[in-house]
Parts: C-alpha cells; structure tokens; sequence
C-alpha cells in the first residue's frame, strides 16, 4: 500500500532577500534618524550660541503671543525668563499707546526698523528700537523679532 507522499514545504527563494531588504531598510531608517537627531541638536546649539552673544533680545511669537525667547530680552523686559513664553507682546511689553501700529507691524512682510516705547515689568518705560520678521520655530510659522534697549542712546542725543 502506498501512502501519498506529503507536501514539502520549501521556503521561497527570495525569503533571505526579503529579510535582508527590511535589515537594510530598518537600518537606513535608523541611520536617518541618527543624522536628523545630530543636525537638530546642532541648530539647537547654534541658536543657544547667537542667543547667548547677542547684545539683543530676540524673540518669537506667533500672533504676539511669545513662544520664544533668548535671556537678553528677559534682562531688558525685567522678567525671570520661565515666564516668558506664551506673554501677549501688545498687552505685557508694548505701551497703549503704540499697541496699535506693533499690531499692524505684527503682519508686515517687510523687516524695518521701528521704535516704540517698551514697558517693564517694573512699570519702567523705555525706548526701544524692534524689527520683525517672518520666520519658523518647531516647523511652524512665526515672527522673529529683535528688541533692542536705546535708552542710552536716546540720553547721548539729548545732552
């Protein structure tokens, strides 16, 4: 009596290729990864560097909400630097009286030079000179803005 033989099970031929594509392509992945970790980490220090040796305060915000900041605008706006993020620029550092062109300048595409009088935390008014313009922090949309105190300056001209 014959018995039918049973099917052999014969793996494809490709299987190591397959398994030796996702090796490479989990690799490739992982190498991706790796470079894009080391190129943020780089623009990170960059931007830590620029912020640390500007004379400036530099700022982010998106609709004058603030979303970031370096430490020399927290030294001229007289405030800790954790409460910065997320201060409305036209209620918190801008005079009423100039709120209303800061927030048409809030929009402008050009970067010109503006002068306002700021307002410190202490209550302290000071001329500042700001330009903003368009820019992108975390992949989104924004504007940059550099403040700079001319009290100094101001008191040269006068005397």
């Amino acid at each position: 009596m014959r018995y039918p033989s049973s099917p052999t099970m014969t793996a494809p031929e490709n299987d190591n290729a397959s398994n030796d594509n996702a090796s490479n392509d989990s690799v490739s992945l992982v190498t991706e990864r790796r470079s894009a970790d080391v190129a943020l980490k780089e623009s990170r220090d960059r931007y830590r560097l620029f912020a640390l040796v500007s004379s400036e305060g530099i700022f982010f915000h998106d609709n004058g909400i603030v979303i970031e900041a370096n430490d020399v605008f927290a030294k001229i706006i007289e405030r800790p630097p954790e409460t910065i993020i997320g201060m409305n620029i036209l209620k918190d550092l801008i005079r009423p009286e100039d709120a209303g062109m800061v927030a048409r300048l809030l929009t402008a595409t050009d970067d010109q030079l503006y002068e306002i009088t700021a307002v410190a935390a202490s209550g302290r008014h000071f001329p500042a000179e700001m330009r903003s313009r368009p820019g992108e922090w975390a992949g989104r949309p924004c504007r940059v803005v550099s403040i700079r105190d001319i009290t100094h300056r101001k008191k040269r001209k006068i005397s």
